[in-house]
Order: structure tokens, then C-alpha cells, then sequence
């Protein structure tokens, strides 16, 4: 009994410890690829673009995101579908 709760101690504090230190070099990465993107100077040859970052939504990169423009074709076919 006493090797099963060791098993289930030494099991969790090994889960823990690979937990918080997988979190801290997703964040270091995170930062770093921010930096470079916001440092780096894109040259597309679309009208408008936008570059988020899925999880928390923040916006990368940029152009003309505000600007109104009609659907895409494939936009369109999707939606008609759907409908």
C-alpha cells in the first residue's frame, strides 16, 4: 500500500514539475516570436490582412484590417451551402 501512494506522490510532483516548466517555455516562445513579428516588416501583395494569435486573440500583424471589403468567393459557396 505504501509503494502505491509513494507511486501516486512521485507521479503527480513529476506531472507538476513538467506542467509549469512546459507552461514557462510556452510563454518564453510566445514573447519571442511577438517580437520578431513586431519587429519585422511584411510585404504582401494582398489588399488587406490580418495575423492573430489564436488563444489569446492578439493581433500580430495587420493591413488595412479596417478597410471594407466584398466576400470572398469561397465565402460565398460556403455560405450558400450552408444556407
Amino acid at each position: 500500500m505504501r509503494k502505491k501512494i509513494m507511486a501516486l506522490i512521485l507521479g503527480t510532483v513529476c506531472f507538476l514539475v513538467w506542467s509549469f516548466t512546459s507552461a514557462a517555455a510556452a510563454a518564453d516562445t510566445k514573447k519571442e516570436a511577438t517580437e520578431n513579428t513586431k519587429n519585422t516588416k511584411l510585404e504582401l501583395a494582398a489588399k488587406s490582412a490580418i495575423l492573430m494569435e489564436g488563444t489569446t486573440g492578439e493581433v500580430l500583424y495587420e493591413q488595412n484590417a479596417d478597410e471594407k471589403m466584398p466576400p470572398a468567393s469561397i465565402t460565398k459557396i460556403m455560405t450558400m451551402l450552408l444556407v
